[in-house]
C-alpha cells in the first residue's frame, strides 16, 4: 500500500512540474516518462520505503509482500515500475527455490508458488546486471557459483547438481558481496534480505541451512 501511494504521489508530482514547465516556457515538452535523475530519485524512495517495510516485519514474512503482490504494482498506476525499469526480485531465486523444494519433496514448484516468495524491488541494471559489469545480482550469483563449483568439485546440472548446504551458502554469499560492493550505494540492506529469506526457508521447511563451513574460506 505504502509503495503504491509512494509511486503515485511521484507521478502526480512529475506530471504537475512538466505542466508548469510547459506554461511558463510556452512549450509542450512530452519527452521519456521520467529522466535519469527521476528515475535515480524514485528508486531511492523505493529502497526507503521497503527497507522500513522490512524493519517492521522483524521476520514475518506474512508481514512482507511477494513477488506476485510486487508484480501487480507495474500496472498501479499506469505502469509506473516498468517505465523506470525496475524487476520484482525473488529473495530466493527462483532456479535455487525450485532446486531445493525438488530435493526435499520431489516435487517441481508451479509459477504462483515460486512467486508466493517474499519480494523486493529493484532497479533492472542490479537485478540482472549490465552485460560484462557485475553489477547485478544474477551476476554476481553466477560468479560464486563458479567459485564455490572450484571448490567443492561439482559439475553443472544435470550431470550433478549443488547440495542443500552448497545452494544457501551460494546465496549468503551473493547477498554478502551485493551489500559489500552496492548497499550502501542503493540504501538497500540486503544482508537484512538475506537473513529474512534464510529464516524464512529454514522455518518452512525445518532445515538447518548451514554447515558453519564457507566454501571460499577456510581449510
Amino acid at each position: 500500500i505504502a509503495l503504491g501511494r509512494a509511486l503515485k504521489q511521484i507521478r502526480e508530482d512529475r506530471k504537475r512540474a512538466r505542466d508548469a514547465d510547459n506554461l511558463e516556457n510556452g512549450t509542450n515538452r512530452q519527452g521519456p516518462e521520467f529522466d535519469a535523475d527521476e528515475k535515480d530519485e524514485i528508486q531511492v524512495i523505493l529502497a526507503h520505503v521497503q527497507n522500513e517495510a522490512y524493519l517492521a516485519a522483524n521476520g514475518d514474512i506474512a508481514l512482507l509482500p511477494t513477488v506476485a503482490e510486487l508484480r501487480a504494482l507495474y500496472g498501479t498506476p499506469d505502469g509506473i515500475l516498468t517505465a523506470i525499469g525496475v524487476n520484482a526480485h525473488h529473495l530466493m531465486p527462483e532456479a535455487k527455490l525450485a532446486r531445493i523444494y525438488w530435493l526435499l519433496n520431489e516435487r517441481h514448484l508451479g509459477p504462483d508458488e515460486l512467486d508466493s516468495m517474499p519480494g523486493f524491488l529493484l532497479p533492472r541494471y542490479r537485478h540482472q546486471g549490465i552485460a560484462g559489469t557485475g553489477s547485478g545480482f544474477h551476476q554476481i550469483e553466477e560468479e560464486i557459483e563458479g567459485l564455490v563449483r572450484s571448490r567443492v568439485g561439482r559439475v553443472p546440472p544435470p550431470g550433478g547438481g549443488f547440495t542443500i548446504t552448497e545452494e544457501f551458502e551460494i546465496i549468503r554469499l551473493t547477498y554478502d558481496a551485493m551489500d559489500d560492493r552496492f548497499g550502501a550505494m542503493d540504501g538497500v540492506d540486503y544482508r537484512r534480505l538475506r537473513d529474512t529469506m534464510i529464516n524464512s526457508m529454514e522455518n518452512a521447511f525445518d532445515i538447518d541451512t548451514t554447515n558453519g563451513v564457507s566454501y571460499l574460506e577456510g581449510p
